[in-house]
């Protein structure tokens, strides 16, 4: 994999001079601003910057995905898994003990309070279900076409102290231009480069809900 020498300035303002590794420029740029820093230049080791051309790839690097229904292996649990759904199922069952402690207690009204964290507790886990699940209907039965990266980086939020990768992309359904987003702990998505083609498969019901091709689990 090529390396690129780069300077960079860091939140305090300090100046960086390094090497990184990356497919290309527009990847190395991505990597450094998920690292914090502010990209001042970068060059290929060994080559003239003037010589540096990056080329887009005249499609998607993997193959177009196979006729519905596909067939993979995902696992059964994949709707159930994940940090979201880890922190709304514990968020929950913390909150129900709390809550039969204080009725054993003979807290009257005020055993009623942790209800209430137990219902955001199912909210956020019933809307991360929903979100896999029709993730998963979309690799399995969605329709196929060509997306373009607009957006590789991290999500402004953090689960259990990490912040998820999050990748947005432009794909036409029915002759509209849509957006997508996908949002994983998989740095996998940081092989990709902005502007690049990617396969993306969608829901012909509903065409805003995709998901991308290979599916990244």
């Amino acid at each position: 994999m090529p390396q690129y020498m780069y300077t960079a300035a860091d939140a305090a303002g300090v100046q960086i001079n390094a090497t990184i590794e990356a497919s290309s420029p527009q990847s190395a740029l991505s990597r450094l601003r998920m690292q914090g820093l502010d990209p001042i230049s970068i060059d290929e080791v060994g080559i003239p910057e003037e010589v540096v051309v990056p080329t887009q790839a005249s499609g998607p690097r993997h193959s177009s995905p196979p006729p519905a229904p596909r067939q993979f292996e995902i696992g059964r649990l994949y709707r159930w898994k994940g940090p979201l759904m880890f922190f709304a199922a514990f968020f929950s069952l913390i909150s129900s003990f709390i809550f039969f402690g204080f009725l054993f207690a003979g807290a009257g009204f005020a055993a009623l309070m942790p209800m209430g964290f137990v219902a955001i507790g199912l909210v956020i886990g019933s809307r991360t279900w929903r979100t896999a699940d029709s993730r998963v209907r979309a690799w399995m039965y969605g329709a196929a076409t060509e997306a373009t990266i607009t957006s590789i980086g991290q999500a402004s939020y953090q689960v259990n102290g990490r912040s998820p990768f999050k990748m947005e992309y432009e794909y036409v359904a029915d002759g509209v231009m849509l957006t997508g987003t996908r949002t994983t702990f998989s740095d996998e998505i940081t092989h990709y480069d902005l502007g690049e083609p990617i396969w993306v498969v969608y829901d012909p019901a509903t065409p805003t809900v995709s998901a991308e091709w290979p599916p990244i689990l």
